[in-house]
């Protein structure tokens, strides 16, 4: 059962996005055991996790789906806790911060914060903006279901 647990937590990190089912496995502390046991081909043991990998997946994708169309906002809120929470597990065990890494990381955010706040003031170029429209319009499954016209199809933006 503890498997089938672990597995599907692995499934569900695959489908979220900025996580990987790399980092999941770190965090629950299978990583080693796993590189060891498949590099002698000892398989056995995954049979198991892999069943709960495919329904973390399928079952993962389906709910996440429906809280991204339902709560867009507060699902990806919970997403960044989720990432940020991955942080300290990853570096679980490893040094602490020594001044030179509290500076460059108290010197980078206000760095990425003032590089956002200046772009993000800036308005982009005609064709950047009808570009990116178009691509991201057109090309996502919301826009291809059967009776839905894309509105840049044609060439102009409406």
């Amino acid at each position: 059962m503890r498997s089938l647990l672990q597995g599907f937590l692995i499934g569900l990190s695959i489908v979220l996005p900025g996580m990987s089912g790399g980092t999941v496995i770190l965090i629950l502390g299978l990583y080693e055991k796993s590189i060891r046991d498949l590099s002698r081909l000892n398989l056995k043991p995954y049979i198991i996790i892999g069943l709960g990998v495919l329904v973390g997946i399928f079952a993962g994708g389906q709910v996440f789906a429906q809280l991204f169309i339902l709560y867009r906002d507060p699902t990806a809120a919970f997403f960044l806790g989720i990432i940020l929470a991955s942080i300290k597990a990853l570096f679980r065990g490893r040094p602490t911060l020594n001044p030179a890494r509290v500076f460059i990381v108290l010197g980078g955010l206000p760095l990425g914060a003032g590089t956002r706040l200046y772009y993000g003031q800036k308005r982009s170029s005609l064709a950047g903006t009808y570009c990116c429209r178009r691509a991201i319009h057109c090309n996502n499954a919301a826009s291809r279901r059967p009776g839905k016209r894309c509105p840049y199809r044609d060439g102009h933006v409406r």
